[in-house]
């Protein structure tokens, strides 16, 4: 755990940015764990919150919101764990303490358990309940993501520690479950579920179902202790992430991200308590998807009165994504946070291309109806240009429009091309393409520029 003032700033195209002394303001309360969970006891209890302090939403809000509704429309919710090893059995209350003046319809939860759990199996619930699915992920590290039975891709996603897992859903609106307004918990409301559990019994305890919490969805390796919030104030609807106690957040004395080919990731620390060490998350903004980008835990080196700089770079960077970083740090014990001092957001790109792009600008909206024209500056690297369109950034062979354009320094796209683009645009689910120029000079040598995204508008 890091302890210190936390810092923050918005990283922009190319820039290179440090943060200022600026506190990240909390907000309400947080419920504190008030766990029981000895092995050596038959009956042990937990609890964890949603919603509050350091929570995220689905719509990105800090603390947790519901997406469509009224300005600080905060969604809450509380888990209490009961765990009886002779019975083999789970108990979990539900409540939505969401308070009025906001408004949200608990209609969906899920939460990771540890490995020692092999299946749960719904025994009995609170008239009204929900429809319970399992996913367990036998690999954590595969990149696959488990999708629970009958439930929607789009919205669901398990993966965890070891084994994940559940989700329970009820009133089926972008869950794909079943249900209807009578299987919602509104807020003051509370149901209880009864799970019967397998596995290494002597190894269980209702901690074991609350022991790590991670990023929500959409996103990989996704997380503990959420909950599908609906039929909020003005409408919408939002996921809610756990809440994270103000003795819990990261503060960074700085953090910095140069966006030039592969980006540069650093921060320091000033003080370290009970760090194993640190994993890089990036978001693309356009999919929205969180994926670890080091392989291996980067190892803190902190101690409780000094801190400590690092330095990681990007390996999964490709020119013009637009990303955003955060931290992960993963305690000795093996509990893990995430850190969010902001938006950090970069676009990936070279500092100074061979050939620079001038419009349309990066993520400028383009009319594939009248003709785009596209420009660019290809300075010595003006022979034998090829103008490369394609959905995908790596721009892979079999999915790349190639456009000769000659030795000039623009060029309208041919209604065929413009029809093309359009196709390509449909199909990536980013609403637009990205582009680049490359070129040689008089010897020969090949030289390429940015990597722009157009969005394109039919």
């Amino acid at each position: 755990m890091i302890r210190k003032n936390i810092l923050y700033a918005t990283l922009v195209t190319l820039a290179v940015v440090g943060l200022s002394d600026v506190a990240w303001a909390q907000q309400g309360s947080c419920l504190a764990p008030t766990a029981s969970c000895s092995t050596s006891a038959n009956v042990t209890t937990s609890q964890i919150q949603i919603g509050g302090p350091g929570s995220i939403s689905s719509n990105n809000t800090v603390p947790a919101t519901c997406d469509g509704g009224a300005a600080g429309n905060l969604i809450s919710a509380r888990y209490n764990f009961s765990f009886d090893r002779a019975a083999a059995q789970l108990t979990v209350t539900v409540t939505n303490t969401t308070q009025a003046p906001n408004a949200g319809a608990l209609t969906g939860f899920g939460f990771n358990v540890t490995p020692a759990v092999t299946l749960m199996t719904l025994a009995s619930q609170t008239a009204g309940g929900l429809t319970w699915s399992a996913a367990f992920d036998r690999d954590r590290n595969d990149n696959t993501i488990e999708v629970p039975t009958g439930s929607n891709m789009k919205e669901i996603k398990c993966d965890g520690f070891g084994r994940v897992s559940a989700f329970a859903g009820n009133k089926g609106v972008d869950t794909g479950f079943g249900g209807g307004a009578a299987t919602e918990i509104l807020p003051g409301n509370s149901k209880t579920y009864v799970f019967n559990v397998s596995g290494l019994l002597s190894n269980i305890t209702a901690c074991s179902f609350t022991s790590v919490a991670s990023l929500i969805p959409p996103g990989d390796k996704t997380a503990i202790a959420i909950g599908r919030f609906q039929a909020c104030n003005g409408g919408g609807s939002a996921w809610a992430g756990p809440c994270t106690p103000t003795n819990l957040l990261v503060s960074l004395t700085d953090f910095k991200v140069r966006g030039n080919r592969h980006n540069l990731i650093e921060w320091e620390t000033s003080s370290e308590i009970n760090s194993a060490g640190f994993f890089v998350l990036a978001r693309d903004e356009r999919t929205k998807q969180y994926v670890r980008v080091n392989e291996n835990l980067i190892p803190a080196r902190g101690t409780e009165i000094s801190g400590a700089f690092y330095s990681f770079e990007d390996p999964t960077a490709v020119n013009g994504k637009k990303k955003k970083y955060i931290l992960e740090e993963i305690e000795l014990d093996g509990n893990n946070n995430i850190y969010f001092p902001n938006a950090q957001v970069v676009v990936i790109n070279p500092e100074n291309p061979d050939i620079n792009l001038l419009s349309p600008a990066y993520e400028e909206v383009v009319n594939t109806r009248t003709a785009p024209r596209l420009r660019w500056d290809s300075g010595s690297f003006s022979r034998r240009q090829v103008i490369e369109i394609s959905s995908d950034a790596t721009f892979p062979e079999s999915g790349t429009l190639k456009v000769n354009a000659g030795a000039t320094r623009s060029r309208s796209l041919s209604r065929t091309e413009s029809s093309q683009v359009e196709d390509m645009a449909a199909l990536s689910g980013e609403g637009g393409v990205y582009w680049r120029v490359r070129g040689k000079d008089v010897s020969g040598k090949e030289g390429t520029s940015q990597t722009f995204f157009m969005t394109v508008q039919q």
